[in-house]
């Protein structure tokens, strides 16, 4: 992986953690089987490296929520066999910082491994086994999302909405490796019907906003621009993908003021009413 190629994963991932706390919200309550509500607090930190010596990147995102409750996102494009070292380490440095030397409670964050782009059979969990001399050990079991593996139903279902933009790199290696037509029209299919019809339902339920749309729209043009922009007829594609996500935005917009306007007729005519009355009024009692 390129320098470059770092630079625009980590833009990405800081930009979408970054516009819509509710959307990180949404992706901790799914991953974490919690319940934060919507307006809750969010503080995110990020940090990136590479699995040397499979030259793979990694960015993590510690999350916590109200000031108190830590999750760590750990994401890769795909697998590397590098171990749960990484991850361990990550919680421990996280630790060093934000727990006093005289506390005598270590709390780690509860961590979560997402890949993005990984085609293999990936386990529901790794078990981290951590021994402390002859005392009991202590079994953690991570939790693995494979993201590629999910449908776009899915991902909007589990409220993992937030990584949609990445969504496109689960053609990566078919396209920027192996040149594959199939796979170009799935990429078209998926840019020109499936995304932005998902945009539309979730704008038509209230789970997106414009501006969210707008902004994971952004980011998704931004890995396409710098993945794929060789391989297919940029301008028209793209053109057509913004057109049918301005035009998803447009409808709904349009059916709200159209509702809106269906009681302005009887909203005037009470307030008309009224305001001849007062003049009525004022007339008797000059």
């Amino acid at each position: 992986m390129t320098p470059n190629t770092d630079i625009i994963y980590h833009h990405v991932f800081k930009r979408c953690f970054s516009f819509s706390d509710r959307l990180v919200i949404a992706l901790v309550n799914s991953c974490f089987s919690t319940h934060h509500p919507p307006d809750s607090q969010v503080d995110c930190e990020f940090a990136e490296g590479i699995v040397t010596p499979f030259n793979q990147l990694w960015t993590r995102i510690m999350i916590t929520i109200n000031g108190t409750q830590c999750y760590h996102l750990f994401l890769q494009l795909r697998q590397t066999g590098m171990g749960l070292f990484p991850i361990f380490n990550c919680d421990y440095q996280h630790i060093l910082l934000n727990t006093s030397p005289c506390d005598p409670h270590i709390t780690f964050p509860e961590p979560v491994i997402i890949y993005l782009a990984d085609e293999s059979h990936l386990p529901d969990t790794y078990d981290l086994n951590v021994h402390i001399g002859s005392q009991n050990n202590i079994c953690c079991h991570i939790p693995i999302y494979n993201f590629s593996a999910m449908t776009l139903s899915e991902i909007a279902d589990a409220g993992m909405i937030i990584f949609l933009p990445f969504y496109i790199l689960k053609l990566h290696d078919q396209i920027i490796e192996n040149h594959s037509p199939k796979a170009l029209n799935e990429l078209k299919h998926m840019l020109l019907n499936d995304i932005p019809d998902i945009f539309y339902k979730q704008l038509s339920a209230g789970l997106l906003s414009v501006n969210e749309i707008l902004v994971l729209q952004n980011q998704l043009l931004e890995l396409y621009d710098f993945f794929y922009s060789d391989f297919t007829d940029e301008y028209i594609l793209i053109d057509i993908f913004t057109y049918k996500i301005v035009k998803g935005i447009t409808q709904k917009i349009t059916a709200e003021i159209t509702l809106e306007m269906s009681t302005v007729p009887e909203k005037k005519l009470r307030q008309q009413m009224s305001a001849d009355n007062n003049c009525v009024n004022t007339s008797i009692q000059l």
